[in-house]
């Protein structure tokens, strides 16, 4: 009896054990199966996420090509500006431009001599040799408080004031047009405390046409300048003489005030308009020195000196 009792409980364990095996087996294929389709599934999401970033990076390409347009587009149009602007420049320059000097129909020729960044102590001196050749100068000045009573000597003398920026700093002034516009604007409000009454001409510190302004405020700068002081009834000057006494010789020693009269001689002596740079600030001695003689060579070479229109 007891023998095939134990066979039946084995029979039962075999079954269940087949049971189980086969449950084992077959849930390990669906697992498997899931995991397979899982699979599966991530890779079609990977392959469409690569498909989105290829369409991405083709629109970047296209949006990149399209500014890249837009930018030389951009560059021609200022390149032309410039262009125009730097044949206006250079016009200004020559010996019969524009208006209103180059045009002036009076036969004759005429000398404009014109002082950059006074007043200062060797003002006084040119305001003496003017004043006993009878000839008439412009003043281009900045804010120099300290010489008050010279600003109202050059008017009284006869002599003509330009408006030459407040404080003739390159970094300030030539950050933008409102800063350009502020300092003149001051050295307008210094003169008024004067009883002088505002400028309508003006020169650019270092000319309309010179390096750092373009570094600082950019290449067209000035010609913005320009048009923004002609609102306000301004006409600038450049010039088409000049000696360099504003500036070192290239072994960094001063020109001699003999050097600057030959060099305006020399640079006069075809032209029948001159519109000559020279400096009065402080340090330009020689200058005051060289007047007397430059006013001299002109007048003999049948020059009239004059104030600019």
């Amino acid at each position: 009896m007891d023998t095939p009792k134990r066979h039946r409980f084995r029979t039962l364990g075999m079954i269940v054990t087949a049971v189980v095996l086969a449950i084992a087996v077959g849930g390990v294929t669906i697992l498997s199966f899931a995991v397979f389709s899982g699979t599966e599934a991530i890779q079609s999401l990977r392959t469409e996420v690569d498909d989105l970033h290829r369409e991405v990076e083709g629109l970047k390409t296209q949006v990149e090509a399209a500014e890249s347009a837009d930018q030389d587009l951009a560059t021609q149009v200022q390149g032309a500006a410039l262009t125009l602007q730097d044949v206006y420049f250079e016009q200004l320059k020559k010996n019969d431009g524009l208006v209103p000097v180059w045009t002036d129909p009076r036969p004759g020729r005429r000398a404009y001599l014109t002082f950059d960044d006074g007043p200062s102590q060797n003002t006084p001196a040119l305001l003496e040799a003017l004043q006993a050749a009878k000839a008439k100068a412009t003043f281009f000045v900045n804010g120099r408080p300290e010489w008050s009573s010279i600003y109202q000597r050059i008017v009284a003398t006869g002599n003509k004031l330009g408006n030459h920026t407040y404080s003739h700093d390159y970094q300030k002034i030539y950050t933008s047009v409102p800063a350009f516009l502020a300092d003149t604007d001051r050295l307008e409000t210094f003169l008024a405390t004067l009883g002088i009454p505002a400028p309508k001409v003006y020169r650019f510190p270092g000319g309309a046409k010179n390096e750092i302004a373009a570094r600082i405020g950019g290449p067209d700068l000035t010609g913005k300048i320009t048009a923004a002081m002609a609102d306000r009834g301004y006409r600038f000057f450049e010039w088409n003489v000049a000696v360099g006494d504003g500036e070192s010789k290239p072994n960094d020693t001063l020109y001699t005030s003999d050097e600057i009269r030959k060099a305006v001689a020399v640079q006069t002596r075809n032209k029948r308009i001159a519109v000559i740079l020279l400096h009065d600030g402080p340090g330009h001695k020689a200058t005051a020195k060289a007047v007397p003689g430059i006013i001299a060579d002109l007048k003999r070479a049948g020059f009239s000196l004059e104030v600019l229109p």
